[in-house]
């Protein structure tokens, strides 16, 4: 029962914003076009390439505290380690930004950089420790609330993309600072500056990062060389059927982390079940897009979707992947060749797609999508592997 709170705590917090996208994406297209939004979320998403940085592998190290006094140590240590690989990144987003933007829709990017500093205070998982998830479920459904709201109330007041990036981002920061606020109340600790603890920090859970993050990563990266190589209208299209693939791995990846913190130092064979679960939740929802892949196609663009199935596809290849390495290859102590794994993949998929862009031969959508699919494959063949080498006997 505590892991059922724990997983809805968690899905209305980082869940909801998934379902957000879902839900405000066919109002943007509508209001500003699909190019224009197709340029939104190429900055979003560089954005998000960020975040994925600044949370590095934290989140697991929060979840792995064994008492209330050792969590406000990794507390302290997490905060300030954020910070830090803000500072550094920032930089880096910003230079981008501007030479591929360097017009109106750079101010854009501005406004979502907002999101990034947001992450720096968001330490969701302590939440979970603390057995204080409702805090979770009360921000995440106010922020859900407001920018629903105001997509579909106040859309049409909104003259530009750019003026509506400034609200978005603006609550995801507000959200964030309500967070550290909140934990800080509930939770006594100092930030710890000491630049040998950062080291440390960073140096415990850089598996985790190659791991987990490496995972995100890989899908923000293929949309960031998809941009490139199409053409605003198509790379909506891309980025709508891999926010569908995201709302499929969504729960999985939520329950995957509260289960690791459970089963992470006990008998690889105990909690079959329960360790694929993610996979059972990833089928089932596979299975509806499947059924409804027309319907899905109409509320979004209206028009010819062509993927949707292999994107179904793809997400339960990605699941039994993602629970092959965090809850089995992880507890047996290779957490090293998980991360090995997703990294290889991660390696040939950029060679790959770098080539594709070098090359002047069109790219079709579909392509893209099955070359995506061949990658997941890889990746979870390679875990597999390793788990069979591992000779347990289930």
């Amino acid at each position: 029962m505590n892991i059922v709170r724990k997983f809805i705590s968690l899905v209305i917090n980082r869940g909801l914003d998934s379902l957000l996208a879902i839900i405000i994406i066919p109002l943007l297209i509508s209001r500003y076009g699909d190019v224009k939004y197709g340029l939104f979320a190429y900055l979003l998403n560089l954005s998000t390439l960020i975040i994925i940085v600044v949370r590095f592998g934290f989140e697991n190290y929060i979840l792995m505290s064994n008492s209330r006094e050792d969590l406000a140590i990794r507390v302290g240590r997490v905060i300030y380690a954020k910070g830090l690989l803000l500072l550094l990144m920032t930089p880096i987003y910003f230079s981008i930004s501007y030479f591929n933007f360097s017009n109106e829709n750079y101010f854009s990017s501005v406004f979502l950089w907002l999101i990034v500093l947001g992450e720096v205070f968001s330490i969701s998982h302590a939440f979970v420790v603390i057995n204080r998830t409702v805090v979770l479920t009360l921000i995440g459904s106010l922020r859900f609330t407001f920018l629903v709201c105001l997509a579909y109330l106040y859309i049409n007041e909104i003259n530009s993309i750019d003026e509506f990036a400034i609200y978005y981002g603006g609550v995801f920061l507000v959200s964030g600072l309500i967070q550290f606020f909140i934990l800080r109340y509930l939770l006594i600790f100092r930030i710890d500056m000491k630049m040998s603890s950062i080291a440390y920090v960073i140096n415990e859970t850089k598996y985790f990062f190659t791991a987990k993050a490496s995972a995100i990563l890989f899908d923000k990266l293929f949309l960031a060389f998809s941009g490139i190589i199409l053409v605003a209208s198509q790379f909506a299209k891309l980025d709508v059927m891999l926010k569908v693939y995201a709302f499929c791995l969504m729960m999985p990846m939520i329950l995957t982390g509260i289960i690791l913190n459970k089963v992470a130092n006990v008998d690889i064979r105990r909690h079959t079940l329960l360790r694929c679960s993610p996979i059972l939740f990833t089928l089932f929802v596979s299975i509806l897009v499947f059924l409804f892949k027309d319907s899905i196609t109409s509320y979004f663009f209206g028009e010819s979707l062509p993927g949707l199935t292999l994107i179904a596809i793809t997400a339960l290849v990605t699941s039994i992947s993602l629970v092959a390495g965090e809850l089995y290859l992880v507890p047996l102590g290779l957490a090293k060749v998980n991360s090995k794994a997703i990294s290889l993949s991660l390696a040939i998929s950029s060679l790959i797609m770098t080539l594709m862009i070098l090359s002047t031969k069109e790219v079709w959508l579909t392509n893209l999508l099955l070359l995506f699919l061949f990658f997941k494959i890889i990746e979870a063949l390679i875990k597999v592997y390793y788990i069979v080498k591992s000779k347990i006997h289930f």
